[in-house]
């Protein structure tokens, strides 16, 4: 029987988290690093453009819609139990309407997370990790 204590206890696991720069996905790993994880995040900017801190953290800045970046980050971290894809755009009055705003939404939300899944999953095949996508 899993103790709610155990339940959230993720000591020696390793997440990565995309899109974690700001928003929920920087909550999400605030509330891993709490539990014990070792937690690498992704932003598409540099760190220091951000006024979070990213002191326990691994980040690494990574646009999706760049596949050669997606596979190079892949390569970098060699073992990951949890990928949580938290990246996702959203454009608004009404540029999601427009052809270029639409292939980029779908670039990000939908293609980028697939190309994260597949890129990082020998490394959860290997760790028997999970994906989790949150949803924006």
């Amino acid at each position: 029987m899993i103790s709610i204590k155990n339940a959230f206890n993720f000591q020696e696991k390793r997440v990565l988290i995309t899109g974690a720069s700001s928003g929920i996905g920087y909550g999400i790993a605030q509330a891993f690093l709490s539990a014990g994880a070792h937690v690498h995040i992704t932003g598409t900017r540099t760190m220091s453009d951000y006024d979070n801190d990213f002191s326990q953290m691994t980040f690494h800045s990574l646009d999706v819609q760049n596949g050669e970046a997606v596979e190079a980050l892949a390569k970098k971290i060699d073992q990951l139990d949890i990928l949580i894809n938290s990246v996702g755009t959203v454009l608004y009055q009404k540029q999601e309407f427009a052809r270029v705003g639409f292939e980029k939404i779908l670039t990000i939300n939908l293609i980028g997370v697939m190309h994260l899944c597949t890129a990082f999953y020998p490394q959860l095949e290997k760790s028997g990790g999970n994906i989790i996508k949150e949803c924006v």
